[in-house]
């Protein structure tokens, strides 16, 4: 999200990430559930306070290419995120779909990342 999206936080004396601003506000309109969106950022101590159980942290890129981060981060969306087939499943056994596997993406990034120990 640029910083075109993002309100300026007044007390923390910076511009936040509100992922209100994909879910339609969040009202009873909303077009998106904030159980189903996933907002990966190296910056997320920028995230408004009540998302970031949103957020997969990863580091920044920097030019490294023995950089493996992005390559990790594909993997672990295809395997915990994707609803169709996956190349980390054997083959021959029955694929799940994304609501099988996950009900709420904050659940699982929590469990895998513990985002909010860090606030």
């Amino acid at each position: 999200m640029s910083k075109e999206e993002c309100i300026y936080n007044e007390e923390l004396d910076r511009y936040v990430v509100d992922l209100d601003i994909l879910t339609g506000g969040g009202g009873a309109d909303s077009t998106r559930d904030l159980a189903d969106i996933i907002f990966v950022t190296d910056t997320y101590l920028r995230v408004h306070g009540r998302h970031v159980r949103n957020v997969i942290p990863v580091t920044t890129f920097g030019g490294n290419k023995k950089d493996l981060t992005m390559v990790a981060l594909g993997r672990y969306l295809r395997a915990n995120y994707t609803n169709g087939p996956s190349p980390f499943k054997q083959r021959g056994t029955q694929v799940q779909t994304l609501s099988q596997v996950v009900k709420d993406v904050r659940d699982r990034i929590q469990s895998d990342f513990k985002t909010t120990d860090y606030l």
